[in-house]
């Protein structure tokens, strides 16, 4: 008997059969163990999926130690790309165009570019969620853009190196930011690919965006976003922007 195609071997492949509902009446996360059920290659190709995005995590390895972040400091094993192709293809046939690289720190894991360039493949818009350090000359930024990067999304930590030395346990990285920040910013204006950032706000920056012209000092960024992802008090709720 042939050997079938590694690509058409079982994946494993779960979803939620209901949506969760706690002891209070108030709607759960669904445990991934407990809640999740098989689901098979057609039951995908009966879904609508023109307004979802495929989120892919190939690495937990950073060069960062974020004190707000929640994921091991230890490497995932890589992805087995010629089992995952085959559900993504279904997906990009039920209408799937967008994939989210997240991490870790996708920007310095050596298999992204391929992975770029295999979503793209499919048909797929890839995004990296990054905090951009890698992109700190044009020559790096377009070999990513030519394997296959659509767009970015940088987490900018602090402004300034006494703060990000703070939330990250490293020296320089607003620096090394400051220096990337220049090249995206060209390379979005350029067409390279589109650029969103994204200003993480935990308690240190707070301290800084109590100044009445915080936003003023901001660099000339051509999206920002801002993320409050660390508990603040009652006091500081003036300087959080409202939505």
């Amino acid at each position: 008997m042939t050997e079938p195609s590694p690509n058409v071997r079982p994946l494993r492949l779960r979803r939620a059969p209901v949506l969760t509902v706690g002891h209070d009446g108030e709607p759960e996360a669904p445990d991934v163990e407990r809640d999740f059920v098989p689901t098979t290659l057609p039951e995908i190709l009966k879904l609508d999926l023109a307004r979802a995005s495929l989120t892919v995590d190939p690495t937990f390895y950073c060069n960062l130690s974020c004190r707000f972040c929640d994921l091991p400091v230890t490497s995932k094993l890589a992805v087995d790309w010629s089992r995952v192709s085959t559900a993504v293809l279904a997906m990009v046939a039920v209408g799937l165009r967008d994939a989210h690289i997240i991490g870790g720190e996708p920007g310095i894991y050596p298999g992204t570019p391929a992975l770029l360039t295999a979503l793209r493949d499919l048909g797929l818009r890839p995004a990296l969620f990054t905090h951009g350090m890698w992109a700190q000359s044009r020559e790096r930024l377009a070999r990513m853009c030519e394997a296959g990067l659509a767009s970015l999304v940088v987490s900018i930590k602090a402004f300034d190196d006494d703060t990000a030395e703070r939330l990250t346990g490293k020296r320089g990285v607003a620096t090394s930011q400051a220096r990337a920040i220049d090249v995206l910013i060209a390379g979005h204006r350029d067409g390279l690919a589109q650029v969103t950032f994204n200003h993480v706000i935990t308690r240190p920056t707070l301290e800084s965006m109590a100044e009445p012209d915080w936003v003023e000092q901001l660099p000339q960024l051509p999206s920002l976003s801002l993320s409050l992802i660390e508990p603040y008090p009652a006091d500081m709720r003036p300087v959080v922007p409202e939505p």
